[in-house]
């Protein structure tokens, strides 16, 4: 395997299914309700955040980043490539629905800190999740030059 990351590259279905189990073969979408307890199942440790915020996907969201910021400082790369793929395939399990995507945006990516290990962290994402990421990064590049263009005018 390569020593950032996946050893090959995953096809997201496969690993929604593999995650999430067989209802994505009826193509139904992953919704908020079921988005938040997979992140309890798989997560423990979030379980009782998953259950205090119930219904409120931004705050659970939030929870899950913090979760991971903490892995990052721990160095635990394990748990952070298992926070990626379970990401990637739940992003994949609820398109095209919109919901868990902007969770994922706002809450997780927007301002997302690499700790310094940008090149390793982005070994762990997998391609429609980079993609989102760098999707959400000209997103806030293009309001951050809104923004300053807007302030020159005054």
């Amino acid at each position: 395997g390569s020593l950032y990351g996946h050893s090959a590259p995953i096809n997201p279905l496969e690993s929604s299914k593999k995650l999430f189990g067989p209802n994505i073969l009826l193509g139904e979408m992953m919704t908020p309700e079921q988005f938040e307890n997979e992140v309890a199942r798989h997560f423990p440790a979030l379980k009782d955040d998953v259950a205090e915020n119930r219904g409120l996907l931004h705050v659970v969201m939030g929870g899950f980043y913090r979760y991971t910021q903490e892995h990052i400082s721990a160095e635990s790369w394990s748990e952070v490539d298992r926070v990626f793929r379970f990401l990637e395939g739940a992003y994949a399990a609820s398109l095209p629905r919109t919901e868990v995507e902007n969770a994922v945006r706002a809450s997780f990516l927007e301002y997302f800190d690499f700790q310094n290990h940008e090149e390793r962290i982005r070994g762990f994402m997998g391609p429609q999740f980079t993609a989102l990421y760098e999707d959400q990064m000209r997103y806030m590049a293009d309001l951050a030059r809104k923004g300053a263009a807007s302030g020159a005018d005054r």
